[in-house]
This record gives structure tokens, sequence and C-alpha cells, in this order.
């Protein structure tokens, strides 16, 4: 025969045998050799193209996988209680001596709307309903709080679900705070404004205007919302009023604000802190069950990281590369330079609406380490802040009350310990009398480390490490 008749005849019994072995799974499987024009038969055991063999490796790899989700699933619900039961029920926290005198005492049952009323105020009966929607410690929230607690406004507030903002879902597209809800008292109707700047400039066109030419105003300073929020483009603009200072309210939002929240979540010691202040002050444990509480916690703490490369963004790109505690010690030597031998930053004897920003701003990280160490090494900072306390309580062009120094007598032994070592520091003995507490008195409380906080942490990064391990596994298939 010849070499080409024994190649086309070779490979013509080639198709053929793969082609039945392909189709019978149970048959032989041939390999064909030419080998000086023979042909020879291998047989296996086992056929390669079964298909019965690739479905029950499927099933059993979806059976594995299945059975690794659910021990996941077990083990973190499992994590969850007994963390949550071992730190409620088996450690006792100790008593805070300042809890009495805490400015934001401990909520014990959490209301969503409540109502503040300032007696002795000429705007008591202001001719519209102020409705603000807010988070607890978010500075410009705080600076709307300020302004309206000064000039005695009278108002209602709703603490917004951190996690889902479905309070705000009922109303407006808009998903930043803070909001203001104005409502005219005799035609009903309303106006939401959306930007702190904006909110601040708008009331203090209102507060010396005709209420006729209210309408006229409020929709100079209505939001156009956006995708990336809310602009308004009139939002230093005020009229009738000589407490307008734009230079210095663009350098509070485009410095003040971004580096002290930048300080405040330099490290995660400082970023666990501020968010067990808020947790405090929002009421997040009465509010949430013990499931939902760890998870608005920690999305918060992740939220809040994740927004450092946005606040270096905001500043100049001189300061970019700095360090957080250089631009926090630039920022307040510039703000001493400002104030000089001057009460406040307005020159006058009572704040402008660039004091009152600035105010609220610091105002909101209380309790913080950055707030410490800025009261303790800037001392016309702290006068100047002690001031703004004793406005704000007073509040403008209403009867003397009576105010006590509020920073003085807690934060006296912060700066004597940060000045001498704690071992030579001596006990001072308490005094016999009592000072009745101030509900209203904004208070100075270093935080102490919490056992309870520690132990759940601990707990938490356990759990993480367990679910990364079995989700690891159930990939790998091992």
């Amino acid at each position: 025969m010849s070499p080409i008749h024994s190649r086309s005849s070779f490979n013509l019994l080639k198709r053929v045998f793969q082609t039945t072995c392909q189709q019978n799974s149970k048959k032989n499987i041939v390999s064909l050799i030419n080998s000086k024009n023979s042909i020879k038969i291998i047989q296996q055991s086992k056929p390669i193209y079964s298909q019965n063999r690739f479905k029950s490796t499927l099933i059993q790899s979806v059976a594995k996988g299945v059975n690794y989700s659910l021990i996941v699933v077990l083990s973190l619900s499992a994590g969850v209680v007994s963390g949550s039961f071992f730190v409620k029920n088996l450690l006792k926290k100790p008593d805070d001596p300042n809890e009495e005198t805490r400015s934001v005492s401990l909520v014990n049952e959490f209301v969503p709307t409540k109502t503040i009323d300032h007696h002795e105020s000429r705007f008591q009966n202001f001719p519209l309903n102020l409705h603000l929607y807010q988070f607890e410690n978010c500075p410009y929230c705080s600076q709307i709080r300020a302004y309206l607690d000064y000039f005695g406004f009278c108002y209602t507030l709703t603490e917004v679900d951190s996690y889902t903002k479905e309070e705000l879902s009922k109303f407006t597209k808009a998903r930043k705070l803070p909001i203001l809800v104005l409502e005219d008292r005799i035609s009903k109707k309303k106006w939401h404004l959306a930007n702190a700047t904006a909110i601040l400039s708008a009331l203090e066109s209102l507060r010396n205007e005709k209420h006729i030419n209210f309408g006229k105003i409020l929709d100079f300073y209505l939001p156009i919302l956006r995708e990336t929020g809310t602009f308004s483009s009139n939002k230093y603009s005020v009229s009738n009023s000589n407490l307008n200072s734009i230079e210095w309210r663009k350098w509070i939002n485009n410095s003040a604000i971004p580096i002290f929240n930048l300080n405040s979540v330099d490290s995660l010691k400082n970023l666990f802190e501020k968010f067990d202040i808020i947790s405090e002050k929002s009421g997040w444990k009465s509010r949430y069950n013990s499931i939902k509480y760890y998870i608005v916690y920690y999305y918060n703490v992740y939220k809040a990281y994740s927004k450092k490369p946005s606040l270096i963004n905001r500043l100049d790109s001189a300061d970019q590369t700095k360090s957080p505690t250089e631009l926090l010690d630039q920022l307040l030597t510039e703000w001493e330079h400002a104030l000089g031998e001057k009460k406040f930053i307005s020159g006058s004897e009572h704040p402008d609406l660039a004091d009152i920003s600035m105010y609220g701003n610091v105002r909101a990280y209380e309790g913080c380490t950055v707030f410490r160490e800025s009261i303790a090494k800037y001392p016309k900072f702290r006068k100047w802040y002690e001031q703004m306390n004793q406005e704000v309580l007073k509040g403008f062009n209403r009867l003397e009350k009576i105010s006590i120094p509020i920073l003085s007598q807690n934060l006296n032994d912060f700066i004597e310990e940060e000045k001498n070592p704690k071992d030579q520091i001596e006990k001072k003995e308490k005094p016999t009398e009592q000072i009745e507490p101030v509900v209203s008195a904004e208070q100075i409380v270093p935080k102490s480390v919490d056992n309870e906080k520690v132990i759940f942490r601990i707990l938490s990064a356990t759990y993480l490490i367990h679910i990364f391990a079995f989700s690891y596994a159930a990939y790998m298939n091992k």
C-alpha cells in the first residue's frame, strides 16, 4: 500500500473511532498511534468524556459551597448574639461621675423629633415654622443649631437615620444634611433649604425683614439639585444685615471644617473615639437593635475613613502634603492672629456669621481629642470659645441669664496633666460645696477607656477573621 493511501486510511479510522467513543461514554477510549503503519488500541478503565461524572462533580461543588455559606452565616449569627450577650450582661459599666453635668446626657429612649423652645425671645412668635433635619455631630448642622439658639428661634429637629435616611425620602431627593423646612403659618407654603451656608444667609436675611417679603427672599436661596448634591449660587449673599463676613465664611468652609474633620479621623483611635461619642449623643443603642447597631456603627466608621482623600483634595495644593496636626496648628494660629485683642472675629461686642459658623464647627467635636488639644494649646482660641458659649446660652438681645464659665472647671485639670507627668500631680480634695448641674451648659468630658468597647471590637475582629477564612475555604473547595 502506498504511503498516501495508508495515511488517508489512518485518518478515516481515527475519526470513526473518536466519534463512536464520544457518543457512547461506556465504550473504550481509543488511542491511535501511527507507528510503521500499524494501529494500536489502548483500553482505559475510566472514560474521560463521561457527562455523568461532570454532573456529579458540579453537584458536589455546589453542595460544598452551600455548606460553607451556611457555616459562615451560622458562625456570624452566633458570634453577634454571644458577643452582645457577653458585653451587656457579663460586664458592668463603671459609674460615670460626669454623667449629671454632661452637656448631652445619655439617651435612655430615643425620640426622633423634639421641639426647642426659647422663651423671652423676640423671635418666639416668628411667622415661619422651622423644622431642621440633622445629624447630632455634623458640623454643618451644628452651625444651624448655634444660629437658631443664639437668636432665640423656636424650632423642631429630627435626627435622621444615618444608614437609611428614610426621613428624607418622604419629601425631598436631597440626601446631604442639614435640611431646613420653613412653613408659613398663614399661607402654609413650604420651602426646603438644603445647604448650611445658604440656610444661615437666608435666616439672617429674614431676621430683620417684613413678613410680606419672606417668599421672595426664600426663593432666592432655593437649592439646585445635582447628581453630586445640592448647589446654591447665592449662599454667601446676605441682605439687610451687617453680620456677614464672606471671606471668613469661605475660609471656614474650605479650610476649618475639612481640617477639623481630617484630624478626627487621622487614626483608628480618634476615629472610634469620634463615633463612640456620636452613637452616644444620637442614641443609636436605643434606636436600633443589637445587630443593626453594629451595622450602622461600622458602616459610618468605614464611610468616614473612606472620605479622607476627598477632605485632603478640598485643601490648597500647598497644604495637601502636610500632616493633619500641622494643618490644625496652622489653622488655629491664623485664627488667633486674626482675633488679636478682639472679643470676636467680627471686631464688635457681638458675634457675626463667621463666629457662629466657626463655633458650630468646633462644638461638633466636643469630647474628641482634636477638640481637647485645640483648647489646651491655644489660650486665645479657648477664651473665644468660652465667650461664644456664653453668648449662645444668653442669647441675642434677651434678658440676662445666670451662666457659668463652661470650660474653665473641666479643662484646668486636663491642661495640668499635659504639662506635668501624671505621677507628679497630686490629687486635689473635692470641695464640700456641690455645684448644681446645668443641663443646657456645654461641658468638656475627656473620654476614658471603656472595657466594654474594647472587648466588643476584639470580638468583632475575631468574627470577621472567621468569615474571611470560611469564605476562602469555600472558594478553594477545600
